[in-house]
């Protein structure tokens, strides 16, 4: 499960299926998949490494064109090329981080939810889009994690006492399925997993996946170092 958008990379440009990942700290692309083009730029020797909850990547250091749609290019976007991936969906041509406060020109894109192959979200840079959510958005400020390889995700803190994180990859069990554990068939229940040795890193107690993201509006203020949360919609609505 997660979605995905396609990117361009390079001039002319070459298509990448990518996850759209807040918790991750470098975007990068697959070496199989990876295609180099008259204006891609290696970075000499240096290396990166991105860890996640059950894998790596690790690989060379490169720029180029990024273009996310036809009005808006990002030039000399840093990526990396992972030539050794482990624990990772080998599907995905790669991952997608967030983008910077530099990005802000307005503009929609479609998410592909991987799982099903449908259209059924939109990405927004730029500003937030009223249309796409009810009522008026609830800001909280980012934890910022001070050098740490995760110093770029997105989390907050919440009254509970817990961090919470977003990525793609935290999900509900259906409740078609519920009898199978002996829940109720009205109760929503979530599929957690221990995060290990990454919470203890990046201080997160708990992950919000796309599965949130589809009932709730979110925003990302990356100038202001603050997330946004407004009621769509499909918040409250009774089926999966």
């Amino acid at each position: 499960f997660g979605y995905t958008i396609n990117v361009g990379l390079g001039s002319p440009p070459t298509s990448y299926n990518l996850v759209v990942d807040t918790g991750s700290s470098y975007t990068w692309i697959g070496s199989e998949k990876y295609a180099e083009t008259s204006t891609s730029i290696k970075q000499g020797d240096k290396r990166f490494k991105s860890r996640y909850a059950s894998g790596w990547v690790t690989g060379a250091h490169y720029k180029d064109l990024l273009t996310l749609s036809p009005s808006l290019n990002i030039p000399n976007m840093e990526f990396g090329v992972a030539s050794s991936i482990e624990n990772i969906d080998a599907d995905i041509d790669g991952i997608l981080l967030r983008m910077s406060p530099s990005s802000v020109v307005k503009r929609d894109n479609n998410f592909e939810d991987r799982s099903k192959g449908d259209i059924n979200g939109r990405l927004t840079f730029g500003e937030s889009d009223p249309t796409s959510y009810t009522g008026e958005l609830n800001w909280v400020g980012i934890e910022k994690q001070e050098n740490s390889e995760y110093s770029q995700h997105w989390s907050f803190k919440q009254s509970i006492k817990e961090e919470y994180e977003l990525t793609p990859s935290a999900q509900l069990w259906p409740r078609a399925l519920s009898y199978l554990i002996s829940g109720h068939p009205d109760a929503h229940y979530s599929v957690i997993r221990s995060l290990e040795d990454l919470a203890v890193e990046t201080r997160t107690g708990f992950v919000l996946g796309h599965v949130f993201m589809q009932r709730f509006y979110t925003a990302y203020d990356a100038s202001n170092s603050k997330i946004g949360f407004a009621y769509t919609p499909s918040t409250y609505l009774t089926v999966d």
